[in-house]
């Protein structure tokens, strides 16, 4: 912006052209008339822009979830955000927008599990599974207690009126760790968890477990297990 010190023109607001004229403190002020970007409106740079919302709604979900946030903080470095690092990392996996069996809650390199049932509703998340078995890589010495972290993907709501995508996070309450037996998680949904899950029509879990020592500090964590129904 430039300003004119010799008011030979005296006063003088408002545009001309591509030149916009602005008075302050009894003098006059000079700038160029901002160009106007229009955001391209193909369909290609449509899906785009709402795939990359939906990896960043996603991020935001997998990031208020505290403990499974520090363990993609102890994998995450540089000055490279966790919440940038999940945008980046999930942004790809997503088909149609939506979260895919490639897609990514916890951090690589998460040991196995085996699932025997999942069961997503209106009133609670509910996934078994196998015994981890002693060769997963689990100090039980240190990690003695164990949670199921959860993001929900709700989509294909009838009415347009709603959000295409909802991301809703999860996370169970701790229980004892024994490698040795089967483990159940029940996660119960409120009253308006329970009624955004009626709205939509197509649910997609993405789950992981969380191992905390006797100071409830997390430790290890699975892999990522992927449901739809």
């Amino acid at each position: 912006m430039a300003s004119l010190k010799k008011q030979v023109i005296g006063k003088i607001s408002g545009k001309v052209g591509d030149l916009i004229f602005r008075n302050r403190n009894d003098n006059n002020y000079i700038a160029l008339k901002p160009i106007r970007v229009n955001s391209p409106r193909d369909e290609r740079a449509i899906s785009r822009r709402k795939k990359f919302k939906s990896a960043t709604q996603l991020a935001s979900a997998i990031n208020s979830i505290i403990p499974l946030k520090m363990q993609w903080t102890y994998k995450t470095s540089g000055n490279n955000s966790v919440y940038n690092r999940l945008v980046k990392a999930n942004y790809p996996t997503l088909i149609s927008s939506l979260p895919s069996e490639f897609s990514v809650l916890t951090p690589p390199k998460g040991f196995g599990v085996v699932t025997q049932s999942i069961n997503v509703s209106e009133t609670e998340i509910k996934v078994s599974i196998d015994a981890i078995g002693t060769n997963a890589g689990i100090n039980t010495v240190v990690e003695k207690t164990i949670r199921l972290a959860a993001v929900l993907c709700l989509s294909g709501p009838p009415n347009p009126m709603y959000s295409d995508v909802v991301y809703l996070p999860f996370i169970s309450e701790q229980q004892t760790l024994d490698l040795n037996s089967a483990l159940t998680f029940q996660i119960a949904l409120n009253i308006n968890e329970a009624e955004l899950f009626s709205l939509y029509s197509t649910k997609k879990l993405l789950a992981g477990l969380i191992t905390f020592d006797v100071d409830s500090l997390p430790i290890s964590h699975s892999e990522t297990i992927y449901h739809q129904q």
